[in-house]
């Protein structure tokens, strides 16, 4: 995609802002795509950023409220990101809490982006992210076959990358206790 087609994305102006934070790689890149499907879900064009268009502003309460959750991010970096103050953090945070909490689709976006994050971080399909948010015991039973299994392949995984660069078992002593 050529750079004039990129400053119209309506995400490209918060996620241009992410490069100057300090934050680990991996969470702006996790934060840049929830950023993204964000504002792709709620159908936010380019126009709309930096305005107090209704859609707008929940949009960045909902993102502020996982981002918040998610991530260790300061109010000025989640504001900085938006390009707003930290105030307007302050605000976006107790909207989403206080009120918008209430609307069944921002809900489910908010639900949609922390299972994101946490599904992204933690390596987790996102099939397994959603289950664990599930406090059902056979839902729960389910996750932890899952794991047990994605376990297995990984030691089986690792087995073969050994045989293949001939390592001992001296070198890698934890793998025994898997």
């Amino acid at each position: 995609m050529r750079k004039t087609e990129t400053q119209f994305l309506p995400w490209s102006a918060a996620t241009k802002n992410l490069e100057s934070l300090n934050l680990k790689p991996e969470d702006k890149v996790i934060i840049a795509e929830v950023i993204k499907t964000a504002y792709i879900n709620q159908g936010i064009e380019y126009d709309w950023v930096g305005t107090r268009k209704r859609s707008m502003v929940e949009t960045n309460a909902v993102l502020t409220a996982v981002l918040l959750e998610n991530f260790r991010i300061s109010l000025m970096n989640v504001g900085k990101i938006f390009g707003k103050h930290h105030s307007t953090v302050l605000h976006y945070r107790s909207l989403y809490e206080e009120q918008l909490c209430m609307y069944n689709d921002l809900v489910e976006l908010h639900a949609e982006l922390s299972t994101m994050c946490f599904a992204t971080k933690h390596s987790f399909s996102k099939e397994i992210a959603e289950a664990l948010g599930s406090n059902e015991a056979s839902t729960l039973k389910k996750v932890i076959r899952a794991l047990k299994s994605e376990n297995a392949k990984l030691f089986r995984k690792l087995e073969t990358i050994k045989k293949i660069v001939d390592v001992s078992e001296a070198d890698f002593p934890e793998s025994n206790n898997v």
